[in-house]
């Protein structure tokens, strides 16, 4: 009798230790294995062909589900990716590389769109040719997509930049009232979607930025990222995405004002009715190329952001082309570029 207590006690541990090493080592069954958490701060327009996707349901067509994640800005878009709490997301090229110059796994999978960057001034401070930027001060966004730009092109323009003092301290809605009324700064540069800001108060283009063609010279502005970790252990789902995106820009470019409408309904109801854009100016907008989408585009000049990156101290050195980009769909994409911007 007391031998089989022995082991009837003996086999009620070991069953206790086989429940508990089930319950802690079992793989626990994951309902959605298709799912991707996509981030991106609702009511960005440069996003289009991803709601496009959405709504039209190219994902869904590709066995994929999408989880959107709303975020209030690319620097939460950048640190929700960081942490693993996203998959994919789009935002500013500039907002990567930082984290990328520190090792954290996210790369850039393609570029999501173009636009231009535009000077303005005061039209009574005598500030017309690059030259009269000296000495001046300029509100930026530090380390903002149009910082990268401006610094390329004033370098370019072979123009001292250690004579200009870069204003970091404005938030972007106080500029144009920073720039004409209350005249703490001689010139701000800024997007598309901002002109009819800076017209209303008069302010005017730098005359030289606008004779030398600077007012239409395309800017890398947002691109997809991916959290390399992800696509490690999902890299089917990662390629399923891009198909459902090549079929958002597809949808665009053959069906704009359906596209426009779409796009317009979207950003409505994704931001409470907070943004209203008419489709009829989406689609002007797109068809005077103010803002372009892209699928492929030489991914070298995110080497020269990085360049600019190390200039202004937001990180130590200079970052490889394989540091940067994940190049695992470029044929797809450059195939899908050539299809469908065939003319870009």
């Amino acid at each position: 009798m007391k031998r089989k207590r022995v082991f009837y006690g003996i086999l009620l541990i070991c069953l206790a230790l086989l429940v508990v090493a089930l319950f802690y080592f079992w793989p626990n069954p994951s309902p959605e294995t298709n799912l991707i958490r996509f981030g991106y701060m609702p009511g960005n327009m440069n996003g289009a062909p991803f709601y496009i996707a959405l709504v039209k349901g190219f994902f869904d067509e590709h066995n994929i589900k999408i989880e959107t994640v709303p975020l209030s800005s690319g620097s939460e878009v950048k640190q929700a990716i960081s942490a693993g709490q996203i998959d994919i997301a789009f935002a500013g090229a500039s907002n990567f590389l930082i984290p990328i110059s520190k090792g954290v796994p996210i790369k850039v999978i393609a570029p999501m769109s173009f636009t231009h960057t535009y000077l303005y001034v005061r039209p009574d401070n005598n500030t017309r040719t690059f030259k009269d930027l000296e000495g001046k001060s300029i509100a930026i966004s530090p380390g903002g997509i149009n910082e990268y730009e401006i610094r390329r092109i004033l370098k370019k323009e072979k123009i001292d930049i250690s004579e200009i003092n870069f204003v970091n301290i404005i938030d972007k809605i106080n500029r144009p009232i920073a720039l004409m009324e209350k005249k703490i700064v001689d010139a701000v540069p800024i997007d598309y979607e901002d002109l009819a800001k800076y017209s209303e108060l008069d302010a005017v283009p730098l005359e030289e930025w606008e004779t030398k063609g600077y007012d239409n010279r395309y800017k890398l502005d947002t691109v997809i990222v991916v959290n390399e970790e992800f696509k490690r252990a999902h890299p089917l789902l990662v390629e399923q995405f891009i198909d459902g995106l090549i079929d958002g820009h597809r949808f665009m470019k053959l069906n704009p004002e359906e596209s426009a409408a779409t796009v317009s309904s979207y950003i409505e109801t994704d931001t409470s009715g907070a943004l209203v854009y008419v489709p009829e100016n989406l689609n002007a907008m797109w068809e005077n190329k103010i803002l372009t989408f892209t699928l492929w585009d030489d991914p070298t000049v995110l080497i020269e952001m990085a360049e600019i990156a190390v200039e202004i101290g937001q990180i130590d050195s200079n970052l490889t082309l394989d540091q940067i980009y994940d190049l695992s769909f470029e044929k797809k994409l450059k195939d899908a570029q050539n299809e469908i911007y065939s003319t870009n």
